[in-house]
């Protein structure tokens, strides 16, 4: 059951993990992306100052995939940095230019499977998420489009059907901007002056 004391523990988790810089963690991805087969391990990447959108971390209500069958924990990150761009894609981050405003960005979708145990229940934990110091927020729903922050990936090496590569999981966010989700969901009534006649 994903709680207060699991996010404790992912919090715990994203202190203790040793991040390369981006140069030093670039080049190894880089180097194992030509040379799969001296894969060893894993590898962890920070995507820097991006604008996120559509958070679906909620365990409770994750993305269910194209086919609504495929659960999984998602978000979008967006750039209109070129060379940070090219970076994700040398590391094998699906990268999608769009015209925004006059001007070109670049988005990825970025996810983790949701993975069920042998009774059928999902268990995953969702990727823990922090503020600017680190703490812990635990209502990810509040994470509207347009925050901004910090996201770790995770890379691992596949091999399927005589194919191998490399498949990027989320690891991790740090929020920096948090713009706060509205709900649709709104009155829109005007308030009635219970003095006049109402036709």
């Amino acid at each position: 059951m994903w709680n207060a004391r699991s996010q404790k523990r992912g919090l715990g988790f994203i202190k203790s993990l040793k991040i390369k810089t981006k140069n030093e963690c670039l080049k190894n991805i880089t180097d194992k992306v030509e040379g799969l087969d001296n894969i060893i391990g894993e590898n962890n990447m920070l995507l820097n100052n991006v604008e996120l959108s559509w958070v679906k971390l909620d365990p409770k209500n994750p993305d269910m995939g194209f086919d609504k069958k495929s659960p999984q924990f998602s978000c979008t990150v967006k750039t209109a940095d070129k060379t940070n761009a090219e970076a994700w894609k040398k590391t094998g981050i699906n990268v999608k230019p769009a015209e925004e405003n006059g001007g070109v960005v670049y988005t990825a979708a970025l996810k983790k499977k949701i993975y069920a145990d042998a009774d059928g229940k999902y268990n995953t934990a969702p990727p823990p998420v922090v503020d600017k110091s680190l703490q812990p927020i635990l209502d990810t729903n509040s994470i509207g489009n347009g925050s901004k922050g910090n996201v770790q990936v995770k890379f691992k090496p596949y091999e399927y059907m005589g194919k191998k590569g490399i498949s990027t999981q989320l690891l991790a966010l740090q929020i920096t901007d948090l713009v706060e989700y509205q709900s649709g969901d709104k009155l829109e009534f005007a308030a009635i002056d219970t003095d006049k006649d109402v036709i």
